[in-house]
């Protein structure tokens, strides 16, 4: 969904709904394009917290250095973090979390389950599903980390 929309779905139930108390940090590529799993947890299924943290996990070109920071709301309720990293780095994202004073609850990311009956589609979501995640990869707490399924059939 276009961050547009999303805003305008989000600003219409935002101020009414019933709010689990906390901070939610969902992990996103884009902040133009919203992800299918971000739509499905707040928009459809009204899973929505005090506060809301979009958080971008950028590689840098450079091989080191970590640099976090809050670039700004984008709307009431849903603040925008980037976390830049050098491509030798290895980031604890929960640190980089505290750095910038978020303490959440619980993150989400979406899980992307490739079906197909290509040959070539179903070797690629095999190779998904039996290596390790990012949320290793990236020191996620395993007690606040969800992820959120989504079936993509090619």
């Amino acid at each position: 969904m276009d961050l547009h929309t999303f805003i305008n779905n989000f600003q219409k139930i935002y101020p009414s709904k019933c709010k689990i108390k906390g901070c939610a940090v969902f992990l996103i590529r884009d902040k133009e394009r919203v992800a299918p799993y971000i739509v499905e947890t707040m928009i459809k299924h009204g899973i929505i917290y005090e506060e809301n943290v979009f958080l971008s996990l950028k590689k840098l070109d450079q091989p080191f250095g970590i640099k976090s920071y809050i670039a700004g709301e984008i709307c009431p309720g849903i603040k925008y973090a980037i976390v830049e990293y050098g491509y030798q780095e290895i980031v604890n994202v929960e640190q980089e979390l505290r750095n910038l004073d978020i303490n959440e609850r619980v993150v989400f990311y979406g899980v992307d389950n490739v079906y197909s009956e290509n040959l070539i589609w179903k070797l690629f979501g095999l190779i998904k599903r039996i290596f390790s995640n990012f949320a290793d990869f990236y020191k996620l707490p395993p007690q606040k980390v969800h992820g959120v399924v989504v079936r993509i059939e090619i």
